[in-house]
């Protein structure tokens, strides 16, 4: 049996994060989102350390937060930092990515919206495509299944990236 090189992605959001493992052929392993009920960094990093512990992946990916097209707010990029610097300090490879990778990956327009971006990812990967919610109206907050397909972009991103070395933070 081959042995399948797995790929960790997360995305943390404001009430906790959301999680896939894909094979090197862009199977899904496992997804899901972790709770936290509000911002905590503690729980979501002792959540992070759970993932890396138990699926030890190849490469953990992770958003690029440096990029110009970043609007996360300031807190969640510390412990996005906060969890490069867990991931690294366990001796996991890194590699990051932003949203203009994300749209190149799927082959989608520059300005597509995330719901456009969702949709795109639930299509390649069939296995969570039941867990998209409906496209947010203007008065409602984002559903917290956001963050899967969040981290979900990202992990396509890094597998069809052709440079699959960790980037610079």
């Amino acid at each position: 049996m081959k042995t399948r090189t797995a790929v960790l992605a997360i995305a943390p959001v404001y009430r906790g994060l959301g999680f896939v493992v894909l094979d090197h052929e862009a199977t899904l392993l496992d997804w899901g989102t972790m709770d936290t009920r509000k911002f905590n960094p503690a729980a979501c990093l002792t959540r992070t350390r759970y993932l890396l512990t138990t699926f030890t992946p190849k490469r953990v990916v992770l958003e690029l937060t440096g990029a110009p097209s970043c609007r996360r707010k300031q807190h969640v990029r510390d412990l996005i930092s906060d969890m490069a610097l867990l991931a690294s300090d366990l001796g996991f490879i890194l590699a990051f990515y932003d949203r203009s990778a994300v749209i190149r990956s799927l082959k989608l327009d520059h300005g597509a919206t995330k719901d456009v971006i969702a949709r795109a990812i639930a299509d390649q990967l069939p296995p969570i495509a039941h867990r998209l919610p409906a496209p947010r109206r203007i008065w409602e907050s984002e559903k917290h299944s956001m963050a899967m397909f969040a981290a979900a972009g990202l992990a396509l991103a890094h597998l069809s990236s052709n440079d699959r070395h960790s980037n610079k933070n």
